[in-house]
Formats: C-alpha cells, structure tokens, sequence
C-alpha cells in the first residue's frame, strides 16, 4: 500500500504488484448477468469477460486484487465466497475475476 501524501489515503502500488502464485486452482469461464455488465456509456462498445476461480483453503482474494491467468489481467469481482465442510473447517475459496476492454 502507498500512503497519499496529500490526504493520508491508501491505495495499491500497481507499479510494484506483489506476486503470489496459487497451486492447484480451478479456472472456468463465468457468464455474467446482463445487469452486471451494464454500463451506461452508450457510446463506446466494449467487451467484458468473467471467470470463476476455485482456490484451495487459506488462499485470500481481497476485492482490490488482480489476477494475472494466462497473460490476462483480470480485476477480482466482489469479495470471495468460503466453504465449509460440515465439521466448520474451510474446504476451498471462490472468487469471480472479470476483465474489460474497449
């Protein structure tokens, strides 16, 4: 995180990511609902694409984070969905990913 010096506020340094790599994923294509990706910009067309990612237990996605998934950078979508087994222990994490262009 870099501190704003002119209001104290914080945000990510893009210009130096932390990279972490996660084994053992499952990565499908996810088809949004038409209302979320609306936007009202009629005038420009662009292109949206989603993915969900199954993570194993003890991976955290914050809803800042980028995903980097073969050469594409994606934006992490909301916060990420726990499982649980019945016993209460976590079993995997979800996480939606989307990218947009245009």
């Amino acid at each position: 995180m870099v501190v704003d010096p002119r209001d104290g506020s914080k945000y990510r340094d893009w210009n130096n990511p932390t990279e972490i790599s996660v084994r053992d994923a499952n990565v499908q294509p996810f088809p949004m609902a038409e209302k979320l990706n609306y936007e009202e910009n009629k005038d420009r067309e662009f292109s949206r694409t989603a993915i969900r990612i199954w993570a194993p237990s003890g991976t955290r996605f914050e809803p800042e984070d980028r995903i980097v998934y073969l050469g594409e950078t994606y934006e992490v979508f909301g916060h990420q969905g726990t499982w649980h087994r019945f016993s209460g222990l976590e079993h995997h994490v979800q996480v939606i990913a989307r990218i947009r262009e245009g």
